[in-house]
Parts: C-alpha cells; structure tokens; sequence
C-alpha cells in the first residue's frame, strides 16, 4: 500500500494509537503505544504529500484520539447514577440489551437503563435474577421494571484472576442489580424494532420441532445469541478452532451482502440503479447488525463491507486494508472503548493477518480445485499467525488441529447458513417442512460429532502459559518476519514466520514446563482488562474473522 495514495493513512493510525493510550494501562504498555507512534510521525515526515507537515498534522490527530477516550470515559448529566440512592431501594425501568450465560442459580442479563426513580436516564447495568422453573427468561421485545439496591461490580478475589470488574467497566457497565423477584412487564414494549424483532425469531424457533442442538446453533449463528449454546459447547468449538464461526463476523455479514445483491439485482435497471442497490443492500446489513446485537466483530464487518459497496458504487477501488482500518476509525470514532473489548481486537488482527500475511504464501496454482484448496488453507493459517499471541495470552491453547477443522467445516458453512437464514424468516410464517427439520437436525448433529472426535485428540492440546511482556515480543518479532517477507524473497518470509513462531512455541513450552503457575503470579496492572479463563464462574471464548 502506497502512503503516498492514501493521504489519511498516517492520520487514521496515530487516532487509533491515541485512543489506545487514552485508557489506563500499565507503563509498559504505555511506552510501547507512544514509541509506535513517534515512529509512525518520523516514518511519514519523510512521504508524500505532507512531508514535516505530517508532525504537527499527525500530533493533532493523536491528541484527538486521546481526547476522544478521554471524554468517552466521562459519565454523562442523564447517567442513572446521578439519581440513584445508596442507602434504599431504586426504581428501574430498562429494556433488554442482552442474555448472558446463566449461572446454576441465576439469570444474567445486561440492561439499558430507560428511568431511575422517575427520572429519564441512560446507562447500562449487569442485572442478576434468581431462577424460576416456572418462568421464562426475559423477552428482548418487551420493556421491564423492577425496584432493588444496585452494588459496585465485585473486584476479583485473587491477583491473576479474570478481573469481571474491569471487563464490565470497559463496556460502560458500573454497578450490579440483583434480585429474587422477577422484574413486572410494562404495558409499552421496546421501542426497538430490531429488538421485537429479535423476541419474535428467538420465540418462533424455540416452539418449532427442531432438538435443542439445532436451536442452540441457529440461535447462535443467524441470532447472535451466544448464550444459547453450552459452556462445553462453547470450549469445543473453540477448542477445534472453530470458535469464528460462533461470532456473527465477515464470513456472516459477506454471505449475506451477497445474497441481497442477487436478490435485488433488479434494481440495477433503475436510473442510477447500481448506487441505489448499493445503498439498498447497506441499509439491510446495517439492520441486521443491530438485529443481531451490534458486537464488535459484526460492526466491523458491516463497516468493511458497506465502504467496499460505496466504493462499487461510485466506481472507486481503494485498498482492502486502507477500508480495513477506515473502518477501526470510524468505530473507534463512535465508541472509543470498543479498543478495550478482546473480540474488536481478533476480529482486526485476524483480518490484518490475511491481508498482510497471504501475500507471503501465495503460489500461483493453475489447477481449481487445488487453487481453491490452497487459498482456502492460506486464509485459515493466516488468520491463526495473527491471533495466536494474543489468544494464548488469554484462553492458555491453541487449537492445534484448526487447518483440518476449517477444511472440514468452511466448505460447508455457507450453505448451513443460508438454509438457516431462509428457516428463520419460514418459522415468522408457518412451520418447516419435515424435510428441512430433518436436514438441519442431521446437519448439526454431524457438525458435534466432528468437533468431538476433534476434541478427543488429547495429544493435540495442552496448557500454555506465558506473560503479556512476551506476548509484545511475540507480535514484534511477527511484524519483523512480515516486514522481511515483503523486501526479501517470499521463501524467505515463510522461513521467517515459521521459525519465529516455532522459537514462540518453544518458550512457551517451557514456561509451562517450569511453572504452571506463571499466569497466576501477575500483577492486576499486568493483567489486561478482560483476561484469563481461570474464574469458575465466568466463560470467554475468542470470537474473530
């Protein structure tokens, strides 16, 4: 990519470094985030078209992206803990943001506050209630009340714990509700159609003759509803290095923007048909992210997508990775905090690891089948380079058998996921046909089946444990190897990631060799915000691609 054709390129990467540093961190990671920009400003002082001009124009631009996390950080005059009482009961009324995984005794959900004590306020809170056999969980199209005393988010207990505190905090969520009774439903539902929505589809397949495997999946791949699935689920599918498929992300959204383009294709007959499609088809992406629940990973790739349509439109081809990061911009932009969230950050390494690293490894194949095969190969193993430090930091695997799980698995997902788009919008109307219950309900069975013999190939997997201080080491000496592979020879960019990911395995092993305990001695400012899966209590799986 030629700095020279992207005039904003130096400016979009020191916005995103100074909304990195905008959040407190510790000094390590502090140092390491201003020497990449004061290397960015003195690399882009010397390219066209700003030249010097770049330090003053470049420094703004910085200062901006902390001033943006700053202010991101600041509680507004209508935030609900402006109005609550801390020495009584508070009266609530909020609608339903999202379902998170049940505990043995209660129901978790997160909520957006609509008043508190009579008062219009925002805000957002972790709302905790005990279970009921005879009730069903809270319905996402319907709003709620109920009074109780809110509580500060429990700081972790032990140094190296998963600190829940400060996850939640990141996503702007400060105090906890938690109650007994079960909150009374108001007479006016959400104003949300995207979330009636959601209530309607999530209440359609739950009465529907599918078996409960087959919801959870349809729930989780076409609802982003997550939660639906088992934690052990969960942990295998991420185990078998298919955890991207559970995260509503490109290959979703991509399947999708090509869909609506072949359904809608007449109107390209139109007086400017083709940018009236192009902004058809965005619309219907846009609305489906906030169907589904907007996560980083799905307004990622809307963004992607809808600047890869504009530019369709307007008969303008820019650089897949200068849309990439246009696209971080425009989302840190809106919610600084998202820099803070673990899914926003392997959703864009993973992408940045494709487009960057299948460069190295491409062969010019003449063969189809073995072309489509290798590009495929390519695409998986790029995406796992990237991510790799990062996820070991923080889950302690890898999923060692991932390029047979994706071989497997991604030849066959798009189908899986227009069949259960097309079951979704049928269960609205009418119930499926018993030819299509009995194709989805084998269809996942199969899938389970193959992600267990996975999982039973114990010799494959095993604890990894390493420090956040050799995870920055890791991701240098990539970026070197990278760096390599494209002024050097393409062999020898290969040799240079294989062997600098080989020596990472290989220290890796015997930290975990010498000390199982390592994780476990690190300090809470070590620690980042949303680490370590060793909390009996609390789950996180890497949601990417």
């Amino acid at each position: 990519m030629n700095p020279s054709s992207f005039p904003l390129l130096s400016q979009f990467l020191l916005f995103v470094f100074g909304i990195y540093l905008s959040f407190p961190t510790d000094w390590f990671s502090i140092g390491f985030g201003l020497a990449l920009a004061l290397v960015t400003l003195l690399y882009f002082a010397f390219q066209p078209p700003w030249y010097s001009r770049n330090l003053l124009i470049g420094s703004c631009f910085l200062l901006l992206g902390v001033g943006l996390g700053k202010i991101d950080q600041q509680l507004t005059e209508k935030h609900y803990s402006q109005f609550i009482t801390t020495k009584g009961q508070n009266n609530f009324e909020f609608i339903l943001e999202q379902r998170l995984r049940p505990t043995a005794y209660y129901d978790r959900y997160t909520i957006q506050i609509k008043k508190c004590n009579g008062q219009r306020t925002d805000g957002h809170l972790l709302l905790t209630v005990a279970k009921d056999s005879t009730q069903k969980p809270l319905d996402y199209g319907q709003a709620w009340k109920l009074s109780g005393r809110i509580n500060p988010i429990a700081p972790p207990l032990n140094p190296g714990q998963f600190d829940y505190k400060s996850y939640l905090n990141s996503l702007g969520i400060y105090h906890q509700l938690k109650s007994t009774t079960l909150p009374t439903p108001m007479a006016n539902p959400s104003t949300s159609i995207f979330l009636q929505s959601k209530a309607r589809a999530i209440a359609a397949l739950e009465r529907s003759i599918l078996t409960p495997p087959t919801k959870q999946l349809l729930n989780a791949l076409v609802l982003g509803e997550k939660t639906a699935l088992d934690r052990e689920e969960m942990e295998g599918f991420a185990q078998a290095g298919l955890a991207h498929l559970l995260a509503i992300s490109g290959l979703h959204i991509g399947l999708l923007m090509l869909l609506f383009r072949f359904l809608l294709w007449p109107l390209r007959l139109l007086p400017k048909g083709d940018l009236l499609l192009s902004l058809t088809v965005i619309s219907l992406l846009w609305g489906y992210a906030f169907f589904v629940g907007a996560s980083p990973s799905v307004l990622r790739a809307v963004t992607l997508f809808s600047a890869i349509q504009l530019g369709h439109a307007v008969q303008r081809k820019l650089s897949t990775a200068y849309l990439v990061l246009l696209s971080m911009v425009i989302l840190l932009f809106a919610s600084p905090r998202l820099i803070l969230q673990l899914g926003f950050q392997l959703s864009y390494l993973a992408v940045f690891g494709i487009l960057f690293l299948l460069p190295i490894f491409q062969l010019n194949i003449s063969f189809p089948p073995f072309r489509w095969f290798w590009s495929l190969t390519l695409v998986s193993l790029a995406a796992q380079i990237a991510v790799a430090p990062l996820s070991i930091y923080h889950f302690q695997q890898f999923p060692a058998l991932f390029l047979l799980s994706n071989w497997v698995v991604l030849p066959l997902i798009g189908a899986f996921l227009y069949l259960g788009f097309g079951s979704i919008i049928w269960l609205l109307f009418l119930p499926l046909p018993q030819v299509l219950v009995k194709l989805l309900d084998s269809s996942v069975y199969q899938l389970n089946l193959f992600v267990k013999w996975v999982n039973q190939q114990e010799a494959f997997f095993s604890p990894i444990y390493t420090s956040v201080n050799f995870v920055f080491f890791c991701v240098t000496c990539c970026s070197l190897g990278f760096f390599w592979g494209i002024t050097a020879r393409k062999a020898d960019g290969f040799i240079a990631i294989v062997v600098l990911h080989s020596l990472f395995f290989i220290l890796c092993g015997r930290v975990s060799r010498k000390s199982k305990t390592v994780y476990g001695s690190l300090t809470a400012m070590e620690a980042p915000y949303w680490s370590r899966k060793n909390n009996n209590n609390f789950s996180f799986t890497p949601t990417i691609a």
